[in-house]
């Protein structure tokens, strides 16, 4: 499937990304602004070269769909969630996984805390929030 990047002021298309195997469901820009990365339901998260559209290396260990994604403050990992029933820690530069949180629950969406960098919260698809330390799972 394809991601595309779009000019807001004409709406014309400056550039597409090819990979996914799947819809593609979340994407974010890393903080220097370079890198794209997106999720999709073909269980796979892709790294992207945002000024050439190429694909920089793929994440893979989810089990099922990934919903969401976020970058930690510092810019070095991501972090991913999943109908697996996981949220997965990467590093960013290599792509490897560093650790895997088991949940009892679909994770719909994360954010992190406005108070304390380490602390993310998931929007769960039975309809609750739940708020988890990332430093503990390093």
């Amino acid at each position: 499937m394809t991601l595309k990047q779009w000019d807001i002021e004409t709406g014309k298309e400056i550039r597409s990304f090819i990979g996914h195997k799947n819809w593609v469901t979340t994407c974010i820009i890393t903080p220097d602004g370079k890198r794209l990365i997106s999720g999709s339901l073909d269980n796979t998260l892709k790294q992207w070269d945002i000024e050439t559209g190429k694909e920089i290396r793929s994440f893979i260990g989810h089990k099922n769909r990934v919903t969401t994604c976020i970058i930690t403050p510092d810019g070095k990992r991501l972090i991913s969630g999943s109908w697996d029933k996981t949220l997965k820690q990467w590093d960013i530069e290599t792509g490897k996984e560093i650790a895997t949180i088991e949940l009892l629950w679909y994770v719909n969406d994360i954010k992190f805390s406005k108070t304390n960098p380490n602390v993310i919260i998931t929007a769960n698809a039975n309809g609750t929030l739940t708020s988890l330390d990332l430093s503990k799972y390093l």
